[in-house]
Parts: structure tokens; C-alpha cells; sequence
């Protein structure tokens, strides 16, 4: 469930809205709106798809780029297989890398 914090700034007392939700098994996710109905449809939807089973995006996941998905399966997968394999899969993760 969403809770909405009314936020006013000390400098030159703008009012923003921040959103929170909190789910069990999941990172709490939050975001600050200047309207407060911005806040509440944001919160709704992210609510909605949650409870559709979609993916969540965290600012985590946000920053994640296929390069680097690339280099982890480099450092921890690419090692493990054999030597043919190894070369025909870095040839292919190569045209991916580009």
C-alpha cells in the first residue's frame, strides 16, 4: 500500500509530495512529485502492475546495461565451459557488445 508525505521546502517553501510503497519481498520504491494527484497515479500504477505480476523497475535495475550483463557472464559463466563453446559464445556476446 502507498502512504503520500507532504514535503515543504525550508528555502523557499515549495510544497512536493513523496510516494512510497512498501511491499513485502520487495525493495521499497519512492518518488517525489510537485501534485499530489501525480503522486497518487504514479503509486497506482506501480501498485497495479505489481499485483499483475509484471517487473517492478528499481533505480537499480534502471542503471543495468546489457554491456555489463555481458561482462558478469564473461567473468562468472564464460570460464566454466568448454574451449569450442567458449569461443562460438564470446563471438556471438561480441555482436550483442556493440
Amino acid at each position: 500500500m502507498a502512504t503520500f508525505e507532504k514535503r515543504i521546502a525550508k528555502e523557499d517553501g515549495a510544497i512536493a509530495w513523496r510516494a512510497k510503497i512498501r511491499r513485502v519481498g520487495t525493495k521499497s520504491l519512492s518518488k517525489t512529485f510537485a501534485r499530489k494527484i501525480d503522486a497518487v497515479a504514479w503509486a497506482r500504477e506501480i501498485e497495479t502492475r505489481h499485483d499483475r505480476g509484471y517487473a517492478i523497475p528499481t533505480p537499480e535495475s534502471l542503471r543495468r546495461t546489457l554491456a555489463s550483463a555481458i561482462d558478469r557472464f564473461y567473468e562468472d559463466r564464460l570460464p566454466e565451459l568448454a574451449d569450442s563453446d567458449r569461443d562460438n559464445i564470446r563471438q556471438m556476446l561480441e555482436r550483442w557488445r556493440v
